[in-house]
């Protein structure tokens, strides 16, 4: 513990130095929280010393200048989600900024363990003390995800990227089993695993929207009948699936198994032996915690710039809107949080999660890569009766390249960017490639699907732009989707109205292996629930399926669009679609494919460019 009279000086001196501007805290992955001061000269090492030093120090009092926390670069490891609550926020006008200090991506937050007292167990698996002894539920290895255990093996397919094949298919099943076919599997040896799990594409064999996740309670070899917990949808012949988390699976290169009570871990290493490799393992689902203490009393005027953040677990088997963080970062009750220039990789669920109350939020010049299940989902599960001031609205998510984040699972729901019952909110300049489902979903409060009260009670979506977007190689696995998505938002009349303007959609198309109906460029989803949305200047090539389609709901404004006659190319704004000329050149990677000329369309411009 540093002295009190140390600390009380400090915190004098940090409110004397409020009079003169912003102030500045300095960590380093070698710095002493004991024996530091913050000073540059004798730095900090953990996010939480800085934080609760400002606590101690009177944050209360008025700022005349953001308080900047200065990374030094290296890596931070942190043992449990660093928390945030309303009296860490910035101050009249000011912000409290965590920033790496020497430029984007330099400083790290990561949950990951590097593992160590490797034995070769036999052949190509090695075995080691599991870190904690928990169960864990993903591994890397030289900053590439391993894979549990599973049959059949997985095969990555860069044609169909977010593709968790190759799949079995089943012969038969119900509410609560699946009955695999002759041949397919042989457990009768497999040693009983609590993490083993059976992973499907659910809905009757002919619905490819999202896998489950389903623990194995049982499997009986003679009736060929794997028994798990009852789903939100029984299992019939022809769904795709495998299984994973048995150590006997355990046959490629890539392919991990954590045995939680002997506290061990197996793996079969891609780059050589175990010994040799940098292998990690996340130790925690979320990194940073940033919550208000409930409806109108919210944490605020946060900013984090420039940060890596990396290692988090998978969690969870079932996608619950509300519920665990799910992400790197989980804001609840927030406002005006702010995240640039930041580096978010190897995860296990999501980048970023907003929920519930909270305006004027940012993520702008982001790099958001292999994530377990999404990127960015801002969502509002208060009932605007009871909570009519309780909204989300003004959040911009602009200027960020999002790719790869279907790595451990494709969901119904997760996408890129999804807002759920946001307002006046704005997604823009954004490159959002390689998924296995969607990249943009927008859904509210109203459905005609429920047929008793087609209105869920929640706040309304409406008002929000979506804007100098491109988008590819998307829908890499599922089916009866749109690569720019969205339901339940209005009846037909009702003025939720949303903005889709100046995007460019191409290269969409699914593994052979899926059965549903083939990807479209949009989708707005629903009967009669998805009505007056506003879309223009947007153009989609390359779908397997359909450039737009509706499920019954007709009235919409479409102005310059490719797949209605009279498409003109020249009111296309190529060279502002996609990343913004700011965004970091250490973030820049793939350009977005060459688009093919437009011919078709009488006085259009012969050739657009190769790419925004």
């Amino acid at each position: 513990m540093i002295p009190l009279a140390k600390h009380a000086l400090l915190g004098a001196a940090l409110a004397a130095g409020a009079l003169a501007g912003a102030q500045e805290i300095w960590l380093a992955p070698n710095g002493n929280d004991a024996a530091g001061t913050g000073a540059r000269s004798a730095p900090w090492r953990t996010v939480e010393r800085a934080r609760d030093h400002l606590r101690a120090s009177g944050l209360a009092a008025p700022l005349a200048g953001d308080i900047v926390i200065n990374l030094l670069p290296g890596t931070y490891p942190v043992a449990q989600p660093i928390a945030f609550g309303v009296q860490d926020s910035g101050r009249n006008g000011h912000a409290i900024v965590y920033r790496s200090a020497d430029g984007p991506g330099r400083a790290e937050l990561t949950g990951n363990v590097r593992i160590t007292g490797w034995t070769r167990e036999s052949g190509n698996v090695w075995k080691a003390p599991l870190p904690g002894g928990r169960l864990i539920r993903t591994l890397y290895e030289n900053g590439r995800r391993a894979w549990p255990a599973r049959t059949p093996n997985h095969v990555p397919s860069d044609r169909y990227p977010g593709y968790k094949g190759p799949y079995l298919l089943s012969e038969n099943g119900g509410e609560r089993s699946l009955v695999y076919q002759a041949g397919d599997l042989d457990p009768a040896a497999w040693q009983p695993a609590p993490q083993a799990e059976l992973r499907w594409w659910g809905h009757q064999g002919k619905y490819n929207w999202g896998t489950f996740v389903c623990p194995i309670e049982s499997i009986d070899p003679a009736t060929r009948t794997i028994v798990f917990p009852k789903q939100d949808s029984r299992a019939a012949a022809g769904e795709r699936y495998y299984v994973e988390g048995y150590r006997e699976l355990l046959d490629a290169p890539g392919e991990f198994h954590a045995d939680a009570a002997a506290g061990v871990l197996y793996y079969w290493p891609r780059d050589g032996d175990a010994p040799g490799q940098r292998i990690e393992a996340p130790q925690i689902g979320a990194l940073l915690c940033i919550e208000g203490a409930g409806v109108g009393e919210v944490v605020h005027d946060l900013k984090f710039e420039g940060l890596a953040l990396s290692g988090t677990d998978y969690t969870g088997q079932s996608v619950k809107l509300v519920g665990e963080p799910r992400a790197a970062a989980f804001l609840r009750h927030a406002s005006r949080i702010e995240f640039r220039d930041c580096h978010f990789y190897n995860l296990g669920n999501l980048a970023i999660r907003m929920i519930d109350d909270g305006v004027n939020n940012t993520v702008t010049g982001c790099w958001i890569e292999r994530t377990g299940e999404g990127g960015i989902q801002i969502y509002n599960s208060l009932l605007r009766a009871a909570h009519p001031e309780g909204r989300s609205s003004g959040h911009r998510v602009t200027n960020n390249r999002i790719h790869d984040f279907h790595e451990v699972r494709t969901s119904t729901h997760w996408c890129a960017v999804q807002l759920f019952a946001v307002s006046e909110s704005e997604v823009s300049h954004c490159e959002i490639y390689n998924s296995g489902r969607y990249a943009i979903s927008l859904r509210g409060h109203y459905s005609t699907e429920e047929k008793t009260n087609p209105d869920n009670g929640l706040h309304f979506a409406r008002g929000n732009r979506f804007h100098h977007l491109r988008a590819w190689r998307c829908g890499g696995d599922s089916g009866d989707m749109g690569v720019l998505h969205a339901a339940h938002l209005n009846p037909t009349g009702q003025d939720n109205i949303n903005y889709w303007n100046q995007i460019v959609v191409s290269d969409i198309r699914a593994d052979p292996s899926m059965n549903d109906l083939a990807p479209d460029g949009i989708f707005l989803d629903h009967p009669q629930s998805c009505q007056n949305q506003d879309l223009r200047n947007i153009r989609i090539v390359g779908v397997a399926g359909k450039p737009f389609r509706t499920n019954r709901n007709p009235v919409q404004t479409l102005v310059n669009v490719s797949w209605e006659p009279g498409f003109d190319d020249r009111a296309m704004e190529y060279e502002q679609i996609g990343l913004a000329s700011d965004f970091p050149s250490q973030y820049r990677g793939e350009k977005p494919p060459a688009l093919p000329a437009v011919s078709s369309v009488a006085g259009a411009a012969a050739t657009p460019p190769g790419g925004p």
